[in-house]
Protein backbone atom coordinates (compact mmCIF):
# COMPACT_ATOMS: atom_id res chain seq x y z
CA UNK A 1 0.00 0.00 0.00
CA UNK A 2 1.40 3.41 -0.99
CA UNK A 3 1.68 6.14 1.62
CA UNK A 4 -0.53 9.10 0.87
CA UNK A 5 1.40 12.25 -0.10
CA UNK A 6 0.90 15.44 1.92
CA UNK A 7 0.94 19.16 1.18
CA UNK A 8 1.74 21.80 3.76
CA UNK A 9 -0.76 24.51 4.65
CA UNK A 10 0.54 28.05 5.24
CA UNK A 11 0.50 27.48 9.01
CA UNK A 12 2.56 24.28 8.81
CA UNK A 13 -0.35 21.84 9.17
CA UNK A 14 0.05 18.88 6.81
CA UNK A 15 -2.93 18.01 4.60
CA UNK A 16 -3.22 14.60 2.88
CA UNK A 17 -3.35 15.05 -0.88
CA UNK A 18 -5.94 12.29 -1.43
CA UNK A 19 -9.19 12.14 0.54
CA UNK A 20 -12.62 10.56 0.41
CA UNK A 21 -15.54 12.78 -0.54
CA UNK A 22 -18.86 11.90 1.10
CA UNK A 23 -21.36 14.05 -0.81
CA UNK A 24 -24.70 12.20 -1.29
CA UNK A 25 -23.62 9.36 1.01
CA UNK A 26 -26.13 9.58 3.87
CA UNK A 27 -26.92 5.93 4.62
CA UNK A 28 -24.87 4.88 7.65
CA UNK A 29 -24.22 1.35 6.42
CA UNK A 30 -23.08 2.52 3.00
CA UNK A 31 -21.06 5.35 4.51
CA UNK A 32 -19.40 2.96 6.96
CA UNK A 33 -18.41 0.62 4.17
CA UNK A 34 -16.94 3.51 2.17
CA UNK A 35 -15.04 5.07 5.08
CA UNK A 36 -13.68 1.76 6.40
CA UNK A 37 -12.58 0.77 2.89
CA UNK A 38 -10.91 4.14 2.31
CA UNK A 39 -9.03 4.28 5.60
CA UNK A 40 -7.89 0.67 5.23
CA UNK A 41 -6.68 1.48 1.70
CA UNK A 42 -4.53 4.38 2.91
CA UNK A 43 -6.77 7.44 2.71
CA UNK A 44 -6.14 9.84 5.58
CA UNK A 45 -8.61 12.64 4.78
CA UNK A 46 -12.41 12.54 4.99
CA UNK A 47 -14.37 15.47 3.54
CA UNK A 48 -17.91 16.30 4.60
CA UNK A 49 -20.16 19.36 5.02
CA UNK A 50 -23.31 20.18 6.93
CA UNK A 51 -25.06 20.44 3.57
CA UNK A 52 -24.29 16.76 2.90
CA UNK A 53 -26.58 15.77 5.79
CA UNK A 54 -24.25 13.01 6.95
CA UNK A 55 -22.15 14.54 9.73
CA UNK A 56 -23.94 12.60 12.46
CA UNK A 57 -23.63 9.31 10.58
CA UNK A 58 -19.98 10.03 9.82
CA UNK A 59 -19.27 10.79 13.47
CA UNK A 60 -20.64 7.38 14.44
CA UNK A 61 -18.73 5.65 11.65
CA UNK A 62 -15.43 7.25 12.63
CA UNK A 63 -16.01 6.40 16.28
CA UNK A 64 -16.53 2.79 15.23
CA UNK A 65 -13.35 2.84 13.17
CA UNK A 66 -11.24 4.35 15.93
CA UNK A 67 -12.46 1.58 18.25
CA UNK A 68 -10.66 -0.90 15.97
CA UNK A 69 -7.38 0.78 17.05
CA UNK A 70 -6.16 0.78 13.43
CA UNK A 71 -5.88 4.57 13.52
CA UNK A 72 -6.26 7.35 16.06
CA UNK A 73 -8.30 10.50 15.55
CA UNK A 74 -5.07 12.48 15.16
CA UNK A 75 -4.17 10.38 12.10
CA UNK A 76 -7.31 11.31 10.13
CA UNK A 77 -7.64 14.77 8.61
CA UNK A 78 -11.31 15.68 9.04
CA UNK A 79 -12.89 18.45 6.96
CA UNK A 80 -16.33 20.05 7.15
CA UNK A 81 -17.98 23.18 5.81
CA UNK A 82 -20.49 25.79 6.97
CA UNK A 83 -24.10 25.34 5.87
CA UNK A 84 -24.94 28.27 3.62
CA UNK A 85 -28.58 28.83 4.65
CA UNK A 86 -27.53 31.93 6.59
CA UNK A 87 -24.24 33.78 6.88
CA UNK A 88 -24.67 35.68 10.16
CA UNK A 89 -22.04 35.18 12.87
CA UNK A 90 -24.71 33.77 15.19
CA UNK A 91 -25.70 31.16 12.61
CA UNK A 92 -22.07 30.25 11.92
CA UNK A 93 -21.29 29.71 15.59
CA UNK A 94 -24.40 27.58 16.06
CA UNK A 95 -23.60 25.43 13.01
CA UNK A 96 -19.99 24.94 14.06
CA UNK A 97 -20.97 23.68 17.51
CA UNK A 98 -23.53 21.32 15.99
CA UNK A 99 -20.96 19.98 13.54
CA UNK A 100 -18.46 19.24 16.30
CA UNK A 101 -21.14 17.45 18.31
CA UNK A 102 -22.36 15.39 15.36
CA UNK A 103 -18.87 14.40 14.30
CA UNK A 104 -18.01 13.47 17.89
CA UNK A 105 -14.79 15.45 17.81
CA UNK A 106 -13.29 18.26 19.87
CA UNK A 107 -11.59 19.76 16.83
CA UNK A 108 -11.57 19.81 13.04
CA UNK A 109 -8.46 19.75 10.90
CA UNK A 110 -10.01 22.10 8.35
CA UNK A 111 -13.27 24.04 8.38
CA UNK A 112 -14.39 26.13 5.43
CA UNK A 113 -17.10 28.53 4.36
CA UNK A 114 -18.98 26.44 1.78
CA UNK A 115 -20.24 29.33 -0.36
CA UNK A 116 -19.65 33.10 -0.34
CA UNK A 117 -23.40 33.78 -0.13
CA UNK A 118 -26.47 32.49 1.68
CA UNK A 119 -29.58 31.01 0.12
CA UNK A 120 -32.72 28.93 0.69
CA UNK A 121 -33.60 29.71 4.30
CA UNK A 122 -32.96 33.41 3.86
CA UNK A 123 -30.99 35.38 1.32
CA UNK A 124 -29.19 37.82 3.59
CA UNK A 125 -26.39 40.20 2.77
CA UNK A 126 -24.10 39.54 5.72
CA UNK A 127 -20.58 40.59 4.68
CA UNK A 128 -18.45 37.49 4.29
CA UNK A 129 -15.83 39.04 6.57
CA UNK A 130 -18.27 38.88 9.50
CA UNK A 131 -18.75 35.17 8.92
CA UNK A 132 -15.01 34.71 8.56
CA UNK A 133 -14.38 36.32 11.95
CA UNK A 134 -16.21 33.39 13.55
CA UNK A 135 -13.88 30.90 11.85
CA UNK A 136 -10.90 32.97 12.98
CA UNK A 137 -12.19 32.79 16.56
CA UNK A 138 -12.41 29.00 16.52
CA UNK A 139 -9.01 28.80 14.84
CA UNK A 140 -7.36 30.90 17.54
CA UNK A 141 -8.78 28.67 20.28
CA UNK A 142 -7.48 25.53 18.57
CA UNK A 143 -10.87 24.07 17.67
CA UNK A 144 -9.91 24.40 14.00
CA UNK A 145 -6.37 23.49 12.94
CA UNK A 146 -6.93 25.33 9.66
CA UNK A 147 -9.67 27.39 8.00
CA UNK A 148 -10.61 27.90 4.39
CA UNK A 149 -13.20 28.81 1.81
CA UNK A 150 -14.93 26.99 -1.03
CA UNK A 151 -16.51 28.13 -4.30
CA UNK A 152 -15.26 31.72 -4.12
CA UNK A 153 -14.27 33.64 -7.22
CA UNK A 154 -10.95 35.47 -7.46
CA UNK A 155 -12.24 38.92 -6.47
CA UNK A 156 -14.04 37.48 -3.43
CA UNK A 157 -10.92 35.66 -2.30
CA UNK A 158 -8.78 38.76 -2.88
CA UNK A 159 -11.13 40.84 -0.74
CA UNK A 160 -11.15 38.30 2.08
CA UNK A 161 -7.38 37.95 2.10
CA UNK A 162 -6.93 41.73 2.17
CA UNK A 163 -9.21 42.15 5.19
CA UNK A 164 -8.77 38.93 7.19
CA UNK A 165 -6.76 38.81 10.40
CA UNK A 166 -6.07 35.14 9.62
CA UNK A 167 -5.73 34.42 5.92
CA UNK A 168 -7.46 31.31 4.55
CA UNK A 169 -5.27 28.23 4.50
CA UNK A 170 -7.16 26.29 1.84
CA UNK A 171 -9.37 26.87 -1.18
CA UNK A 172 -11.79 24.18 -2.37
CA UNK A 173 -13.16 24.56 -5.91
CA UNK A 174 -14.35 22.54 -8.88
CA UNK A 175 -11.63 21.55 -11.33
CA UNK A 176 -11.40 19.08 -14.22
CA UNK A 177 -10.32 19.00 -17.87
CA UNK A 178 -13.41 20.97 -18.96
CA UNK A 179 -13.14 23.48 -16.09
CA UNK A 180 -9.48 24.09 -15.16
CA UNK A 181 -10.44 27.09 -12.99
CA UNK A 182 -6.88 28.32 -13.30
CA UNK A 183 -7.39 32.02 -12.52
CA UNK A 184 -8.49 31.61 -8.91
CA UNK A 185 -6.37 28.51 -8.34
CA UNK A 186 -3.17 30.21 -9.46
CA UNK A 187 -4.01 33.24 -7.33
CA UNK A 188 -4.67 31.03 -4.29
CA UNK A 189 -1.39 29.15 -4.77
CA UNK A 190 0.46 32.46 -5.16
CA UNK A 191 -0.98 33.52 -1.79
CA UNK A 192 0.24 30.28 -0.22
CA UNK A 193 -3.08 28.45 0.09
CA UNK A 194 -3.36 24.75 -0.61
CA UNK A 195 -6.00 23.88 -3.19
CA UNK A 196 -8.52 21.06 -2.95
CA UNK A 197 -10.49 20.26 -6.08
CA UNK A 198 -13.73 18.39 -6.59
CA UNK A 199 -15.72 17.22 -9.61
CA UNK A 200 -12.57 15.76 -11.18
CA UNK A 201 -14.49 12.79 -12.61
CA UNK A 202 -17.58 14.67 -13.75
CA UNK A 203 -21.00 14.93 -12.19
CA UNK A 204 -24.34 13.17 -12.20
CA UNK A 205 -26.01 16.56 -12.62
CA UNK A 206 -24.73 16.61 -16.23
CA UNK A 207 -25.27 13.06 -17.42
CA UNK A 208 -24.85 14.22 -21.03
CA UNK A 209 -21.16 14.97 -20.40
CA UNK A 210 -19.05 12.00 -19.33
CA UNK A 211 -15.43 12.86 -18.60
CA UNK A 212 -14.57 9.17 -18.29
CA UNK A 213 -15.54 8.67 -21.92
CA UNK A 214 -13.56 11.54 -23.44
CA UNK A 215 -11.38 10.07 -26.19
CA UNK A 216 -8.01 11.35 -24.97
CA UNK A 217 -8.78 10.14 -21.44
CA UNK A 218 -9.58 6.64 -22.69
CA UNK A 219 -6.47 6.56 -24.90
CA UNK A 220 -4.20 7.59 -22.04
CA UNK A 221 -5.84 5.04 -19.75
CA UNK A 222 -4.96 2.33 -22.24
CA UNK A 223 -1.42 3.67 -22.67
CA UNK A 224 -0.66 3.74 -18.94
CA UNK A 225 -2.61 0.62 -18.00
CA UNK A 226 -4.93 2.58 -15.74
CA UNK A 227 -8.63 3.42 -15.65
CA UNK A 228 -9.98 6.70 -17.07
CA UNK A 229 -10.77 7.78 -13.49
CA UNK A 230 -7.18 7.20 -12.44
CA UNK A 231 -5.92 9.30 -15.35
CA UNK A 232 -8.20 12.21 -14.42
CA UNK A 233 -7.28 12.04 -10.73
CA UNK A 234 -3.56 11.70 -11.39
CA UNK A 235 -3.80 14.79 -13.60
CA UNK A 236 -5.00 16.80 -10.61
CA UNK A 237 -2.14 15.52 -8.45
CA UNK A 238 0.35 16.55 -11.14
CA UNK A 239 -1.05 20.07 -10.82
CA UNK A 240 -0.32 20.00 -7.09
CA UNK A 241 -3.93 19.88 -5.95
CA UNK A 242 -5.53 17.81 -3.20
CA UNK A 243 -8.42 15.63 -4.38
CA UNK A 244 -11.51 14.21 -2.68
CA UNK A 245 -13.15 11.78 -5.14
CA UNK A 246 -16.42 10.41 -3.83
CA UNK A 247 -17.58 6.83 -4.27
CA UNK A 248 -19.57 4.19 -2.44
CA UNK A 249 -18.04 1.34 -4.43
CA UNK A 250 -15.14 -0.38 -2.60
CA UNK A 251 -13.34 -1.29 -5.83
CA UNK A 252 -13.51 2.30 -7.09
CA UNK A 253 -12.49 3.71 -3.72
CA UNK A 254 -9.34 1.57 -3.80
CA UNK A 255 -8.75 2.37 -7.46
CA UNK A 256 -9.04 6.12 -6.84
CA UNK A 257 -6.22 5.81 -4.31
CA UNK A 258 -4.05 3.62 -6.52
CA UNK A 259 -2.67 6.50 -8.58
CA UNK A 260 0.71 6.98 -6.96
CA UNK A 261 2.66 4.37 -8.93
CA UNK A 262 2.76 6.18 -12.27
CA UNK A 263 3.26 9.62 -13.78
CA UNK A 264 1.70 11.17 -16.86
CA UNK A 265 4.29 12.61 -19.24
CA UNK A 266 4.35 16.38 -19.81
CA UNK A 267 3.28 15.92 -23.43
CA UNK A 268 0.31 13.79 -22.40
CA UNK A 269 -0.66 16.32 -19.73
CA UNK A 270 -0.80 18.97 -22.45
CA UNK A 271 -3.11 16.74 -24.48
CA UNK A 272 -5.45 16.43 -21.49
CA UNK A 273 -5.48 20.17 -20.95
CA UNK A 274 -5.96 21.09 -24.60
CA UNK A 275 -9.72 21.50 -24.35
CA UNK A 276 -11.72 24.30 -25.93
CA UNK A 277 -14.89 23.39 -24.02
CA UNK A 278 -15.50 25.18 -20.73
CA UNK A 279 -18.20 23.41 -18.75
CA UNK A 280 -18.89 23.94 -15.04
CA UNK A 281 -20.92 21.15 -13.45
CA UNK A 282 -21.68 22.59 -10.00
CA UNK A 283 -23.29 26.02 -10.37
CA UNK A 284 -25.53 26.39 -7.30
CA UNK A 285 -28.28 27.88 -9.46
CA UNK A 286 -30.41 28.74 -6.42
CA UNK A 287 -28.00 31.59 -5.79
CA UNK A 288 -28.28 33.22 -9.21
CA UNK A 289 -29.25 36.84 -8.67
CA UNK A 290 -27.57 37.12 -5.28
CA UNK A 291 -25.05 40.01 -5.34
CA UNK A 292 -22.31 37.64 -4.16
CA UNK A 293 -23.05 34.84 -6.67
CA UNK A 294 -19.54 33.90 -7.84
CA UNK A 295 -20.18 33.01 -11.49
CA UNK A 296 -22.68 35.49 -13.01
CA UNK A 297 -21.10 35.34 -16.46
CA UNK A 298 -21.28 31.56 -16.91
CA UNK A 299 -23.61 30.54 -19.70
CA UNK A 300 -26.22 28.19 -18.22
Amino acid sequence: MSDVPYVELPNGVRQPQIGLGTFKNTNKSTLKNAVFTALDAGYRLIDTATMYENEEQLGEVLADYFETKKLKRSQVFLVSKLLYYHMTPEWAEKMIKETLKKLKTAYLDLYSIHLPFSLKAVIDNTPILETWRVLEKFYRTGVFRAIGVANFNKSQLEHLISEAAVKPHNLQVESHIFWPNREIIEYAKHEGLTVTTYGNLGSQVRSDIKLLEVDIVKRLAEKYGKTPAQILLRHQLHLGYCIIPKSQNPTRIKGNFNILDFEISPSDLKKLEKRKERIKFYRFEDGIGHPEYPWPLIRL
